[in-house]
């Protein structure tokens, strides 16, 4: 009788998953605040973390003209966000003119969690590395 293999790509996908989210909280334990948006700042804000562990939280910005046109993406780290604690985030923009900044958290980690791998395309928020 022949034994056989696992699927190679889900065994990948099952690793994977279990080293990407070390930790992770849910997002909606964490709340966002935009205090300011404007062509020569950029973004600022404060984020509250509401939950029981300290925390790291990406936070992912669009900058966008009136009628929807995309200008600009940009991301922040915050790190070592301690319970009930209220932090400060910023970022900037580099286009020539935007009228709103749409802010969103991407991700909330528990601080000191294993190294996180991350998969797929696109910018890695600031302070990060692709492994």
């Amino acid at each position: 009788m022949r034994d056989e293999c696992p699927d190679p790509v889900d065994a990948l996908v099952n690793a994977l998953d279990e080293v990407s989210n070390p930790g992770q909280v849910l997002n909606g334990e964490v709340s966002l605040n935009i205090i300011g948006c404007s062509d020569s700042n950029g973004a600022s804000g404060t984020i509250k973390n509401n939950s029981t562990v300290t925390v790291d939280v990406s936070i992912e910005v669009q900058f966008t003209t009136d009628s929807g046109v995309l200008v600009d993406t940009r991301f922040d780290l915050v790190n070592g966000v301690r319970p009930g604690q209220t932090a400060e985030w910023d970022t900037f923009f580099s286009g020539d003119s935007m009228d709103r900044c749409e802010a969103d958290i991407t991700a909330v980690y528990e601080s000191g969690a294993s190294s996180i791998v991350r998969i797929g395309l696109g910018p890695w928020p600031a302070g990060g590395t692709d492994a």
